[in-house]
């Protein structure tokens, strides 16, 4: 069958993205989308088992859920005979209602030329499929926590030869050095935040999935700001902690175009900011003096990376955004009260929507 997700738009917008299970989606002969005045649709021809996920359209910052599924086709025994041969013509079929055996079935025409045709037939043991599913001994559990606390969820499971995946609010989580994903085989799935923040409330999800079937747990997690306490009131106003009024977002840019992620940071007496590209160390701001790393050449005339700052207002500008460009990227503010992080990803906007031929 054919499946088609549709939404309409209030104004129209070059910035359109679909996502499965919070990866991208390439159009392709069996998958299309398209934009006709202020309609969307996402069309997948041939719909298959592997394509009942989660689907998320994303206009600029707001985006759309739902979720496909797609039931398999009844098997249906048109005829049972004994194990006897039924000639129809030049057609020969063999039926087997019961004990069919694992093996390779091979038919032979005995004349003067001898023809033979085979083939190989495989018999699983459906309780045995069942056994083989990766079964959840302890799932999540809902959590309550206060900004700046560390956050871990845990699940006991039982299964070789799984794979675990992780969500937030229906998007892919991935290692970094902010957040941990670990796991042990036919033992225990594993996600820790060094230190959650009002942002990193919602609906954390895992997945285990192997070649037999997939199950699912999922939990809620609250933050709460920190009340602060009577030593932190008597500080001076050059001590007070940090904290992100305004984190940086996700951004959406053409190749080659100039682009900024932008960040509020309360607090006085801000000594450090570091921003990292992948992980990887790419500006850092001390007070008013901006040390710059450069991830091209040296000579190169135009920096690709500038930090400005406007009062309590961060900018981190990357010029010239291509493929390489497109990853996480991650603001650190320090001062003597402590540290605060926020992460985000930099998308590149594809030049033409792809079409079925």
């Amino acid at each position: 069958d054919t499946a088609r997700f549709q939404c309409r738009l209030s104004k129209l917008s070059s910035n359109i993205q679909w996502f499965k299970d919070g990866i991208r989606i390439l159009p392709s002969e069996r998958i299309v989308y398209s934009v006709k005045g202020d309609l969307l649709t996402l069309t997948i021809h041939n719909a298959q088992i592997e394509d009942e996920e989660n689907y998320r359209c994303m206009v600029d910052n707001q985006h759309r859920d739902a979720t496909l599924t797609v039931e398999p086709l009844p098997a249906i025994f048109v005829r049972y005979l004994p194990k006897v041969w039924t000639v129809y013509g030049l057609r020969y079929s063999l039926y087997i209602r019961h004990g069919v055996q694992s093996g390779r079935y091979t038919i032979r025409i005995d004349d003067i030329h001898g023809q033979e045709s085979s083939c190989q037939v495989s018999v699983e043991d459906l309780a045995e499929i069942e056994r083989k599913k990766p079964r959840i001994i302890r799932g999540l559990e809902d959590l309550n926590l206060h900004e700046g606390e560390l956050l871990e969820l845990e699940c006991q499971f039982e299964c070789n030869d799984v794979e675990a995946t992780w969500f937030f609010n229906n998007m892919i989580l991935r290692s970094n050095i902010f957040t941990i994903i670990n796991s042990k085989s036919n033992e225990l799935a594993r996600l820790i935040i060094k230190e959650v923040y009002l942002e990193n409330a919602g609906l954390y999800k895992l997945r285990l999935k192997n070649k037999y079937g997939k199950v699912s747990t999922s939990c809620l997690v609250s933050v709460r700001q920190r009340e602060p306490l009577t030593d932190q009131r008597k500080l001076s106003i050059e001590d007070l902690p940090l904290k992100f009024i305004e984190p940086i977002s996700d951004v959406y840019v053409h190749e080659e175009q100039e682009t900024h992620f932008r960040a509020i940071i309360s607090g006085q007496s801000l000594s450090k900011v570091t921003c990292f590209c992948n992980y990887k160390k790419i500006a850092v701001g001390y007070f008013n003096i901006i040390v710059i790393y450069f991830k091209y050449i040296l000579n190169r005339i135009m920096k690709k990376y500038r930090v400005t700052q406007d009062k309590d207002v961060y900018l981190v500008a990357i010029s010239h955004a291509n493929e390489n460009d497109e990853c996480e990227y991650t603001c650190k503010a320090e001062n003597s009260a402590g540290e605060k992080t926020c992460s985000t990803n930099l998308h590149l906007i594809e030049t033409s929507i792809g079409s079925k031929s």
